[in-house]
């Protein structure tokens, strides 16, 4: 009776010791301006759609934005959390994202706005830093078909980017031809 008493013991402290080592890392990551960046870039660019605004006005332009603003994301990722396979899962993410973004004729700009490759990332993000064992195995049982993807990916996006610069051309050219009829 006094061994199971103990034992239960040990167990309450070493799951209170887990529990405060849990909010510890969160504070800790709370505090760090990567994570903020994480945050806001959620924020601004998926729920407020600033990246697929800037896409419709510019296009390939808010892609860009959005792959470059994700940095921090996998800054995390690689050097706070220490996790490779959440870091593919990212840069997954990031590229679904540019490559969608970059459909033609503004289909991309449309499906971006159902993307929100910020969001997902921030929640993987969280699911780590909270230990929550359902979103790290799936990421962690992903890991190698997501690298596979990641370079059938950036070929797709070498494509698209080829693409959008020969789309680009031609409205340059279409406002230039406008500019001479005047």
């Amino acid at each position: 009776m006094k061994k199971e008493k103990r034992e239960i013991e040990i167990a309450s402290v070493k799951l209170q010791e887990d529990i405060d080592k849990k909010e510890a890392t969160r504070q800790w990551l709370q505090r760090s301006w990567s994570y903020r960046s994480i945050y806001y870039l959620k924020k601004y660019l998926d729920d407020l759609y600033i990246d697929s605004i800037v896409g419709f006005i510019f296009p390939g332009a808010g892609d860009v934005l959005s792959a470059i603003m994700s940095v921090p994301s996998i800054y995390v990722a690689i050097v706070k959390i220490k996790s490779l396979p959440l870091t593919l899962a990212i840069i997954y993410n990031i590229l679904v994202d540019c490559c969608v973004g970059m459909l033609p004729f503004y289909i991309g700009d449309v499906f971006d706005i159902f993307v929100r490759a910020n969001k997902k990332n921030f929640n993987l993000i969280m699911g780590f830093v909270e230990n929550d064992k359902k979103i790290i195995k799936e990421v962690n049982r992903k890991a190698i078909y997501m690298g596979i993807m990641i370079l059938l990916l950036c070929v797709a996006i070498y494509f698209m980017i080829l693409f959008v610069k020969w789309q680009w051309e031609l409205m340059m050219s279409f406002w230039q031809w406008i500019g001479g009829l005047f």
